[in-house]
C-alpha cells in the first residue's frame, strides 16, 4: 500500500475509467482486430517505460530520466519528514539499510507521513499551475 495525494487518486480514477479492468489498474494492452483490448496481464516493462517517456514529454521535461529516476522521490519524502519505516514499505525494501541511503541529509522523521505527502503534492499543484502543466486538473 502506498499513500496517494488527492490529485493522484483523481488521475488514477480517470485513467481506470478508460479500461475498467476488474483486476488491474495498468493492464497490458494489445491491438485486437476491432480495437485496443486490455488483458488480465499487467503492463510490461516496455509499456511502463514508453508511458514514462510520453509523460516527460507532456510535462515539457527534457532532462534524461528513466522510471528508476522516480526512486529519487524517496529523498524528497525523507526531507519532508516522512518516517523511514513508511518509506521502506512504500519502496518495497526488505532491508531497512537500503532505505537509510535516502536519509543521509534529512531532518528527523515524523509519523504523519500521509499529511506530509499531501503537503508535498500541494506544492507540486502550485508549481503545476504556475507552469501550466496538467491544466485539466483545475
Amino acid at each position: 500500500m502506498v499513500p496517494l495525494s488527492r490529485q493522484t487518486l483523481t488521475l488514477l480514477r480517470r485513467y481506470w475509467v478508460t479500461h475498467r479492468n476488474p483486476k488491474r489498474l495498468f493492464p497490458a494492452v494489445h491491438l485486437g482486430k476491432a480495437k485496443r483490448c486490455h488483458t488480465q496481464r499487467a503492463m510490461n516493462k516496455t509499456g511502463v517505460q514508453a508511458a514514462f517517456k510520453l509523460a516527460l514529454g507532456d510535462c515539457n521535461i527534457h532532462k534524461k530520466a528513466t522510471v528508476h529516476t522516480l526512486r529519487h522521490y524517496a529523498t524528497h519524502l525523507v526531507e519532508a519528514g516522512v518516517n523511514l519505516r513508511a518509506i521502506q514499505e512504500y519502496l518495497g525494501h526488505a532491508n531497512p539499510n537500503t532505505t537509510v541511503i535516502f536519509a543521509r541529509l534529512s531532518k528527523p522523521s515524523l509519523d504523519n507521513s500521509g499529511e506530509l505527502i499531501q503537503q508535498l503534492m500541494d506544492r507540486f499543484q502550485f508549481i503545476r499551475r504556475k507552469l501550466l502543466i496538467f491544466p485539466e486538473l483545475d
